[in-house]
């Protein structure tokens, strides 16, 4: 979703920020902002991760993955049939075992340049070039980052509502009980010129909680761009933060849950090639090459011309399997 950037009115002195029922009331607002924005900071910087758990995406089936990462590089390993009903997993297992892929999962790898798919069902493996991270690891729950803005918009940030310093966007602090802060900004975008005052989110809050470092536990925004709300329960492994369960909304329809099983920090456990996707598919895999608009620039088969015929016969093989019956 996009979101289009905003200006706020610029605070200045005593009134840039406040805590209500506090002494030293600038003082302690900043010290709060401080600790929430290391947090982040810190969940930000984690160098490596191993993340296995259930997510569900807009009210969808859930599905199970099995993430790694080292800084911006990525591998996604997506379970299509332990939680599918009855009738989708014996489909879903009878293809698989006539394209010979019962023992390869759809599989993601990004090495920072290219996008690697393979899809177990088409037998088929994509490379593509991109200038970015891939969405399909942007919006991956599981992956660190995406606990840092609010669920369905990265440009979102939980830092900009604690100390937006590009559009100076009025931080109110507040505790709102023991150990529980609430920062809250209202009306951005109140100063754009008249005929642009539409913003993404106007209105938008975090809660905070010292017993997790002050990481979110809630937000909430509204505006042009309709409502989002969430929360998220933290725990602590290798003595890292990360939000073992968390739910999201875009307006009242869920657009994201999830939980995580196993998490691990540890640079020694996760792996170290993120382009290796081309060499471990399986025999007679129809391999695409795209340019960065997905548009193809070859073809080609694991196996050369063998591994096409037999590409060829698998597929000729599904269709009989599907006339004579599952």
């Amino acid at each position: 979703m996009g979101t289009m950037r905003f200006y706020s009115a610029i605070c200045i002195g005593a009134f840039c920020t406040f805590v209500v029922a506090q002494s030293g009331v600038c003082q302690d607002a900043e010290q709060i902002k401080q600790r929430i924005l290391a947090s982040l900071s810190k969940i930000e910087n984690y160098p490596v991760g191993i993340v296995k758990g259930k997510a569900i995406y807009r009210g969808d089936n859930p599905e199970l993955a099995y993430l790694q990462y080292r800084g911006n590089k990525m591998w996604m390993e997506i379970d299509d049939i332990a939680t599918k009903e009855a009738d989708v997993k014996r489909l879903l297992t009878a293809v698989y075992e006539v394209k010979g892929t019962s023992n390869f999962p759809r599989t993601l790898e990004f090495d920072g340049k290219r996008l690697f798919t393979f899809n177990p069902y088409n037998l088929s493996l994509d490379i593509q070039s991109v200038k970015s991270i891939p969405s399909n690891f942007e919006r991956c729950a599981l992956w660190p980052k995406y606990w840092l803005h609010m669920g369905g918009n990265p440009h979102e940030l939980f830092r900009d509502v604690v100390q937006d310093t590009i559009y100076n966007a009025e931080t109110k602090v507040e505790q709102i009980s023991p150990g529980r802060w609430k920062l809250s900004q209202t009306n951005i975008g109140s100063l754009l010129p008249e005929g642009n005052g539409k913003v993404a989110i106007r209105d938008r809050y975090i809660i905070v909680d010292e017993k997790c470092d002050y990481l979110v536990t809630e937000y909430f925004g509204s505006g042009n761009q309709g409502k989002l709300s969430g929360s998220m329960v933290w725990e602590k492994q290798d003595g890292n933060w990360y939000a073992k369960q968390g739910n999201q909304k875009g307006g009242a329809r869920p657009y994201a849950e999830w939980n995580i099983d196993e998490i691990s920090f540890d640079a020694s456990k996760c792996r170290t090639k993120f382009d290796d996707l081309e060499s471990i598919v399986p025999f007679a895999t129809c391999i695409t090459r795209m340019d960065e608009k997905s548009r193809p620039l070859s073809k080609e088969y694991k196996g050369g011309v063998d591994g096409e015929t037999e590409h060829k016969l698998r597929e000729l093989a599904w269709s009989k399997r599907k006339k004579d019956g599952l």
